[in-house]
């Protein structure tokens, strides 16, 4: 006998809540002709690591 599975619903978004995509992120997105991929992702969104210290300290 098969256990009945609960259906996964997935919350709503409005689309106004959502934010707009920028001219940077466009460029670096992956983009499909066709269904095929024509160019690759460039890069990340976000950048890792801490941001760099304006001014260094010296051990």
């Amino acid at each position: 006998m098969t256990k009945k599975s609960k259906d996964i619903v997935e919350p709503w978004l409005e689309p106004d809540d959502l934010s707009e995509w920028t001219e940077d992120q466009f460029r670096r997105a992956g983009l499909y002709k066709n269904g095929k991929l024509a160019r690759p992702a460039d890069g990340t969104l976000t950048k890792p690591g801490r941001p760099k210290l304006e001014i260094p300290s010296s051990k």
